[in-house]
């Protein structure tokens, strides 16, 4: 671990959305010149490649000011997360494992209250009667459009959700942890992958992502019981296909059904019968995408999708520590095997497509992922991407949750 000193001269702003940068400058000189005497500061010297943030001297002045410095251990967590989602200082990597804890958590706050949105519905326009919301319902446990269901029974701000941002930190040593839903911390095991050995999550992060999607591929193409068609199948996802890494959060049986998407029905059970539509709700796995500093490479937290489990079967691969995998055709409906249907399950790589309709074949069905308040399979290319956290940030801005439908599965389970 590099040793850091607990004082930190401030990176040079630059533009930021409203919303992330409404008190961010405020709170900073509040904060520098407020600190404790007792804890020490230390000035550090700009480096070369970025100029410290200062206040613009008079030209009549002979002498230019100090950098100021922030003693970063001295200011609440809250006030350290705005700081690093705004780009004015790196990941504080000499903090002790409850320090990292308690920013963990404070992260999560700032995400979900201040960048995270609080919009959890769909609009959309149907000729046969116009704008409608589409929301999840608890009363029924399926998503509803509010032409037929009153809006005081719809999940309009996503409270039925996990939230957006998962509260989680890399601890001193080196293992990876997330706060689960009852309070508790999680430590994510590491896993013996075939032909890799035994890896963490951030680990395979850390793969060029083109070596770990063929890596992936291979894996399955060397399984058990591959029928040709399959090997096809699978082999036609090098190009248009990426890697996701993730551990399970709340499983089939803890979450609700919450992916959906819709289905033309000409059912006299259709939700909307004017416009023969029904929204089709589906087990839903939820499962974490681990969100490391670009700069440490330092987990600061998870990303929470809603995994739908396809009825119409899924393309699953499970191992066996270290071994080769089986290939298997699992089912959302009464198959144990299904990724997320077994509690022993904890992580798994999914394969997705670069766009939607390479994930599935007909989008114009996944009104979740065609939602702009719903992130899919581009924003999280765009995430894996970043080069920041501040542009992570920019990026998790105005989304209320991630939805993705995938049929491909590499995980491993218990011979």
């Amino acid at each position: 671990m590099k040793a850091t000193s607990p004082s930190f001269a401030l990176h040079k702003p630059t533009a930021l959305p409203a919303r992330l940068a409404a008190l961010g400058l405020l709170a900073l000189a509040l904060a520098a010149c407020g600190s404790p005497a007792a804890a020490p500061t230390q000035t550090v010297a700009p480096s070369a490649t970025a100029e410290p943030y200062s206040t613009p001297t008079e030209e009549s002045s002979p002498t230019p000011e100090a950098t100021p410095t922030v003693n970063i251990d001295a200011l609440p967590k809250s006030e350290v997360a705005q700081l690093l989602a705004e780009g004015h200082i790196s990941y504080p990597e000499h903090w002790n494992n409850e320090q990292r804890r308690e920013f963990g958590i404070a992260m999560a706050e700032y995400v979900n209250t201040e960048v995270g949105s609080d919009k959890a519905y769909v609009e959309m326009n149907f000729p046969e009667i116009g704008d409608t919301k589409l929301a999840w319902s608890p009363n029924y446990g399926y998503w509803r459009s509010s032409h037929n269901t009153p809006e005081s029974q719809l999940d309009l701000t996503g409270e039925s959700f996990s939230p957006l941002f998962i509260a989680g930190y890399t601890n001193t040593e080196g293992q990876e942890v997330f706060i689960n839903p009852q309070g508790q911390e999680v430590v994510v095991p590491k896993i013996s992958m075939p032909g890799l050995g035994e890896v963490s999550i951030t680990d395979l992060y850390k793969m060029n992502l083109n070596d770990l999607k063929n890596y992936v591929i291979n894996t399955m193409l060397g399984a058990n019981g591959m029928a040709d068609q399959g090997r096809e199948y699978v082999q036609a996802r090098r190009n248009n296909h990426f890697p996701l890494p993730v551990v399970i959060y709340e499983n089939a049986d803890q979450n609700e059904k919450i992916y959906a998407y819709q289905d033309n029905s000409r059912s006299t059970h259709a939700q909307i019968p004017e416009a023969e539509v029904i929204f089709r709700s589906w087990r839903t796995n939820s499962v974490l995408m681990p969100i490391l500093d670009p700069g440490s490479d330092q987990l600061i937290g998870w990303v929470s999708i809603q995994q739908g489990l396809r009825n119409g079967g899924m393309a699953s691969f499970p191992f066996a520590s270290g071994e080769n995998p089986n290939s298997i055709v699992t089912h959302e409906i009464g198959d144990q095997r299904a990724f997320g249907a077994d509690a022993n399950h904890f992580f798994g790589i999914v394969l997705l497509g670069k766009t939607t309709r390479d994930t599935y074949k007909s989008p114009e069905n996944l009104f979740l992922e065609n939602a702009s308040n719903i992130g899919s399979e581009a924003e999280i290319q765009r995430i894996l991407n970043a080069k920041s956290v501040m542009e992570i940030m920019q990026i998790l801005a105005d989304l209320r949750f991630f939805a993705t439908y995938p049929d491909l599965y590499l995980y491993p389970t218990n011979k």
